[in-house]
């Protein structure tokens, strides 16, 4: 049994060195496929990236919301309005530190169907640009074929050439089920939706006028990428510190309950990203 167990030095020394050698070339493999793997798992789990930094969204005493980039501040302060918020005291309005308004310019009847311009429109656009703000438009639609879509743009852009005004934010969408069980447009699928949709920005761009697609989560998720990739999103979401959408949106919507001087009603406010889209 003794002269089975010795083995000569050189033998020994041989498989020594390959030994080693066999372990630092598994050890080797190893490490790449971790790195490899760790790569992969990486790319797959890290989700969406929002293009802001929430920390630096910071809320004052009257809560209204300042985003800043960098130590400068990168946002804006705007309403979005309509007939509904009454006769509007526009000089009162940018007094109070609004920048920028996003003005109904009429709206699609959700039942019959019929397209009526916004009774306060013209005295809006009016009054926000002679008080030094920036404007843009948006029509309440309750269109449920191209065709119609195309017909609401054609009456945004007569009305805008009426009042011989160019906007300098865009023309908005807004494309959103109504409460109300027999709105005409509350089922449309993702594919008409985003035709209907698409119908009307094309029709808008067409003119030379940018758009942009407003609506809340449920809202914008009826859209395929054929919509919301093209175009800047207007988001809307209330009663957060910060939005939890997990998609690039230009425009907030952060509350439907907000005062503002020179408006005797409860106003929507929003806030413009500007590092994403500056405006004008």
């Amino acid at each position: 049994m003794a002269k089975h167990a010795k083995q000569t030095p050189t033998k020994r020394s041989s498989n020594t060195g390959c030994s080693a050698t066999l372990l630092l070339l598994v050890l080797g493999i190893v490490v790449v496929f971790g790195l490899l793997a760790n790569a992969l798992f990486g790319f797959f789990s890290t989700g969406y990236q929002s293009p802001y930094t929430w920390s630096n969204l910071k809320w004052d005493s009257s809560d209204r919301p300042t985003y800043t980039e960098k130590g400068q501040v990168a946002s804006k302060l705007g309403i979005d309005v309509s007939a509904y918020d009454h006769d509007i005291d526009w000089e009162a309005v940018a007094n109070d530190g609004i920048e920028f308004a996003i003005i109904r310019a009429g709206w699609r009847g959700y039942t019959e169907g019929g397209l009526y311009e916004d009774v306060n429109f013209r005295d809006n656009i009016a009054g926000a640009q002679e008080a030094g703000l920036q404007v843009g438009v948006y029509l309440f639609s309750s269109a449920i074929n191209e065709a119609e879509a195309r017909e609401e743009a054609l009456f945004v852009i007569s009305l805008l050439r009426e009042v011989c005004v160019t906007p300098s934010l865009p023309v908005v969408f807004d494309h959103e089920p109504v409460s109300s069980s027999d709105g005409r447009a509350n089922g449309l699928d993702t594919k008409t939706a985003s035709a209907v949709a698409n119908a009307f920005c094309t029709e808008i761009e067409a003119a030379g006028l940018k758009t942009m697609i407003y609506g809340n989560q449920s809202d914008l998720a009826r859209y395929n990428n054929s919509v919301t990739a093209q175009r800047p999103v207007w988001f809307a979401q209330y009663g957060v510190s910060q939005p939890t959408a997990e998609f690039d949106f230009s425009l907030w919507q952060f509350t439907s309950t907000g005062t503002v001087a020179g408006i005797d009603r409860n106003v929507d406010l929003d806030i413009w990203f500007t590092t994403t889209i500056p405006l004008p």
